[in-house]
């Protein structure tokens, strides 16, 4: 089966491998392993379910400076540096801030408005 689009040529084709190729070569889906090949870049609008992993290779970012996740909701992160502003924690129980400052940490409750200075003491080597 073959389908022909303007000028662009060939769209999309199957071979006898069972697989699937979009364009030339840059998106493939392997029948056989359920695999999805795609080289270049993709762009999802809407809802996206997947189950799994989603999994990067060469250390390859999510998001990026201009365009960055508002939330993300997970029962728990594993890293090795986690970058934050002002860290926010909120549950049924409570609701508090977590302020960097200059010279110390400050926790502030939200729902009292209550701000404390956290202690922290040297240790030496």
């Amino acid at each position: 089966m073959r389908v022909i689009s303007g000028s662009h040529g060939q769209v999309l084709r199957f071979h006898e491998s069972k697989k699937a190729v979009i364009g030339s070569n840059d998106f493939t889906v392997d029948n056989d392993t359920g695999q999805i090949g795609l080289t270049g870049s993709i762009n999802l609008k809407g809802a996206f379910s997947h189950s799994g992993s989603i999994t990067p290779e060469n250390n390859e970012e999510l998001g990026n400076t201009e365009q960055k996740y508002s939330n993300v909701h997970t029962d728990n992160i594993s890293t090795t540096n986690l970058y934050t502003g002002d860290l926010h924690m909120k549950n049924e129980r409570g609701d508090w801030t977590i302020f960097e400052e200059s010279n110390c940490l400050i926790a502030q409750n939200n729902l009292t408005g209550e701000r404390f200075k956290l202690a922290m003491e040297k240790i030496e080597d």
